[in-house]
């Protein structure tokens, strides 16, 4: 039974990685006038470049795909990164500790590259917790201005009460998402990640 529902599990998992690979590679094909434009140049101290964080299993592309051009044609230097890639290609899968850093030092390239001593970081979903983490535990509130979320999820998830059934197979199923989502696994509380 055991090793049925780890098949089981993995084969849902990629069908839901393949069905989200899919839409990151339209989104990323669309134009995204003024975004990820690495010439940009704050036109001044007030408007710092914005990066804007995808949620999980998202990729700045697509989870931006409408708000960010927008936000470029209102003169901000603006930056979708995708985070945490794990498997097939898909944002926001690896551990949140390492999508954290990961996104300090994009933060640091984005300060070096633009010429501005802060930025303004959003984030959505797992961008919020990502963000929080970057800027309590890894210094980066030192070099964010503002920082605004949407769809925070700080305490984690139940997956309405899936979680028990989580916890109940953790012996099982816990190496599988260890491989394909680190983050899967820290927001399901208790999670030494959540506690700190």
């Amino acid at each position: 039974m055991g090793k049925r529902l780890v098949r089981t599990v993995a084969a849902v998992l990629a069908v839901v990685a393949l069905s989200a690979g899919l839409g990151t590679a339209q989104a990323s094909a669309a134009p995204t006038s003024g975004v990820n434009d690495w010439s940009c140049r704050p036109s001044s101290a007030q408007r710092e470049p914005v990066i804007l964080l995808h949620g999980l299993g998202a990729s700045g592309g697509l989870n931006w795909f409408t708000k960010a051009p927008l936000i470029a044609a209102a003169g901000y230097c603006v930056f979708t990164p995708t985070y945490g890639v794990g498997a097939f290609g898909i944002g926001g899968l690896q551990s949140m500790r390492d999508s954290a850093a990961e996104v300090g030092r994009f933060v640091d390239q984005v300060r070096s590259t633009t010429g501005a001593a802060k930025v303004n970081l959003v984030g959505h979903s797992e961008g919020t917790t990502v963000s929080a983490y970057y800027m309590k535990l890894l210094g980066g509130a030192a070099k964010v201005r503002s920082f605004v979320g949407f769809g925070s999820n700080y305490k984690g998830t139940t997956l309405y009460g899936l979680s028990t059934l989580a916890h109940a197979v953790a012996p099982v199923l816990d190496p599988v998402l260890k491989s394909v989502c680190g983050s899967c696994l820290e927001y399901l509380p208790p999670s030494s990640f959540l506690t700190d």
